[in-house]
């Protein structure tokens, strides 16, 4: 059996805002959580590689304080309606931003945005993967998307990028992921200049990354696909859904990415989980 174990920070001070009583944490408390998770790694059956640090709002900013003091304690850093954003002590950080467009916070995008392009240039090892929810004010993301961010964290090499999903996910069901691209000459193809060449390119350059380990699929699918249905679930359907949507698929392994595959409205990139 495989357990879980939450380490729960409360914040020193309350605070009055405009949308209510809230919480105010003092930087230094970033040295004493990493004395504890030091201490539970070395009393607990932990394992250290998925050790994770997630906070929201100023817990957010108390989230990138404690990753940029102790990097190499955390897999990686999760926030939500953080004010802070990244900064150079986070660049071999692997880290998932969640901010809602309707947020108070979200003038803090741009900045978000910047780091996500600078990082993936330098490429030191970290990654950025910045997620806009639409709708979304100052709140939690829905529990599936963090999950998924979690998740996306835990992928070790796979690169960042940035991805907009609706306010509530159409689901992460299915056993298949996938990335549809549009081309010319397809359904509903009125206004895409794209051809299928290009298309299928596209497609062959991220199914070479997947396996190669530098990109996680479902991530990408979220970045890349262009299937309105699957915008906010990464994809997942079922081996129905693709046949409807005209795509003939092969029998697939667990973890194996196939295609470009044709179907109605343009190319496939499919993963099974």
């Amino acid at each position: 059996d495989r357990w879980s174990y939450y380490l729960a920070v409360a914040g020193h001070a309350k605070v009055k805002t405009p949308r209510g009583e809230g919480y105010q944490w003092d930087m230094n408390g970033a040295v004493y959580v990493a004395h504890l998770v030091r201490y539970l790694i070395a009393n607990r059956e932990i394992d250290e590689a998925r050790v994770l640090v997630w906070g929201h709002s100023a817990g957010g900013t108390m989230t990138l304080e404690t990753l940029g003091h102790a990097p190499e304690l955390f897999a990686g850093g999760l926030t939500t309606a953080a004010p802070r954003t990244p900064d150079s002590r986070h660049l071999g950080c692997r880290v998932a931003v969640f901010m809602g467009n309707r947020d108070p916070n979200w003038a803090t995008a741009p900045s978000v945005r910047n780091y996500v392009e600078k990082l993936a240039k330098k490429r030191k090892g970290g990654a950025c993967a910045f997620i806009e929810v639409d709708g979304l004010g100052h709140n939690v993301p829905h529990r599936d998307y963090v999950s998924f961010g979690l998740d996306w964290i835990l992928q070790g090499s796979a690169r960042g990028g940035i991805a907009k999903v609706q306010e509530v996910p159409d689901g992460f069901e299915g056993d298949y992921s996938h990335i549809l691209i549009r081309h010319k000459g397809a359904e509903d193809s009125k206004g895409v200049k794209r051809s299928k060449g290009s298309a299928e390119k596209l497609l062959k350059k991220i199914k070479k990354e997947v396996e190669k380990g530098r990109a996680w699929f479902p991530f990408e699918a979220l970045c890349h696909s262009e299937d309105p249905d699957t915008a906010s679930s990464a994809g997942w359907v079922e081996r129905e859904d693709l046949e409807e949507l005209g795509v003939t698929l092969p029998e697939m392994e667990s973890g194996n990415v196939a295609g470009p595959l044709p179907g109605k409205r343009g190319v496939h990139l499919i993963y099974k989980r």
